[in-house]
């Protein structure tokens, strides 16, 4: 079922003219500054339920593409770390090096467990992030191409021969029960996108810092979902190509659905899912 309903962009501001935009994932004393120059426009968007025509979509085209994965595995096995990483992590990995019989190398760069806990589902200051983050509403990717030079380049220092090749960040994302309506997983179709719209913001940790990917609000962008996603339909996406903005990625967010009971897009039960982060060399 499409969808129309507000999404968070990228404020346009003279700001981001000679302050360019960033986020600590740690908190700050507010006397040293704030934790983010980031300010969010609501804008209504046009979001089509892709249910019917997920194999119209392609990784190398739009930026994006889903599979049918079955999973055996509960919801609950998921609030398991060593689950994750003992039971699930060899699973999708064999998924991936079928699907991407053309990569050298493939490695498990991070994964990422998230609950919606609350009506919005803008992130926390950095002191209160729980364990499982709430889910994102704003439109972003989580690298840039320097970006992801930073997330790979401890990987690099230990596989030396790899060092010089393409890479990609690829993220397999799922819900862990379903089938959900609550606030779903949106993407944004790359041949829709305007590369003036994207803007990079720094990621500031405490040992280096970061690159990430906004996004300024365009009419023309093409938004699709699933509606009603199981846990079988996963959906892949490419936050990024070493090579660069010219290689198709996808701008994502979650979003919150008006065609569910409760008027700020939530329903029971609330989202639960999980994402890994793939590096692979080429």
């Amino acid at each position: 079922m499409n969808v129309s309903t507000d999404i968070q962009y990228l404020s346009r501001l003279e700001l981001y003219q000679t302050e360019k935009p960033y986020m600590t994932t740690f908190e700050i004393p507010e006397i040293i500054g704030s934790t983010t120059n980031h300010r969010y426009t609501s804008t209504k968007a046009n979001i089509q339920d892709a249910k019917n025509a997920k194999s119209l979509f392609s990784l190398h085209v739009n930026g994006f593409e889903f599979r049918d994965w079955p999973m055996e595995f509960q919801n609950t096995d998921f609030d398991d770390e060593a689950f994750i990483e003992s039971c699930y992590y060899p699973v999708v990995l064999q998924q991936m090096k079928q699907a991407f019989p053309e990569a050298v190398e493939i490695f498990i760069l991070s994964h990422l467990r998230r609950k919606r806990t609350e009506p919005s589902a803008i992130p926390a200051p950095p002191s209160s992030t729980p364990k499982h983050p709430n889910t994102i509403s704003y439109a972003h990717t989580d690298f840039s191409p320097h970006g992801a030079k930073v997330a790979v380049s401890r990987l690099i220092a230990l596989h030396e021969h790899l060092r010089g090749r393409r890479f990609e960040i690829l993220n397999v994302w799922r819900v862990t029960k379903g089938p959900n309506r609550d606030w779903p997983l949106a993407l944004c179709d790359y041949t829709s996108l305007n590369l003036d719209d994207v803007e990079f913001s720094d990621v500031v940790h405490k040992d280096k810092v970061g690159e990430s990917t906004r996004l300024y609000a365009n009419s023309g962008h093409r938004w699709y979902y699933i509606d009603k996603q199981t846990t079988s339909e996963v959906a892949i996406f490419r936050n990024v190509d070493s090579r660069g903005l010219e290689y198709p990625f996808a701008m994502h967010l979650s979003f919150a659905n008006p065609n569910v009971e409760d008027c700020s897009g939530c329903s029971a039960p609330p989202r639960e899912s999980i994402e890994m982060r793939f590096v692979l060399f080429y």
